[in-house]
């Protein structure tokens, strides 16, 4: 059977993590990760006239790095942005969400876009190793 390991950012045992990572399978929790959807028909137009990379043409199931500017073109936050089937997935540091929400708000203007905490009905976690998709 195999044996999998939760992986800790502030660890004592990252060598031992890292044979996991590297020989089996390693579980990564992103749960300290601020995140946040933007749902309606707008997201992908709205978002994309907010960020450095092409929203517009990203397919359901792939996503991109990006950075959120401001008005002058100076960046307040990089982010991974995942095109899911109804929504958009934005993934960026912790302790970024007030921020980011309200940066997002602020140029909302008549575009059909919620934004959405998504926090309290899921989290986000990866497997990682060769042996990941056998342990998924």
């Amino acid at each position: 059977m195999m044996k999998l390991c939760w992986i800790h950012d502030d660890s004592e045992q990252a060598r031992e993590q890292y044979g996991f990572l590297t020989q089996t399978c390693g579980y990564i929790d992103f749960e300290s990760r601020g995140r946040l959807c933007l749902t309606g028909e707008d997201r992908k137009a709205f978002l994309h006239g907010q960020v450095t990379q092409d929203v517009k043409n990203l397919a359901a199931g792939t996503g991109t790095f990006s950075a959120l500017a401001d008005g002058k073109g100076k960046i307040q936050a990089d982010l991974n942005i995942f095109c899911l089937t109804d929504e958009l997935l934005l993934d960026f540091d912790a302790g970024l969400t007030d921020m980011v929400k309200q940066r997002l708000e602020r140029y909302l203007v008549s575009e059909d876009v919620d934004i959405i905490d998504p926090s309290e009905f899921y989290t986000m976690v990866s497997l990682q190793g060769p042996q990941a998709v056998e342990a998924l």
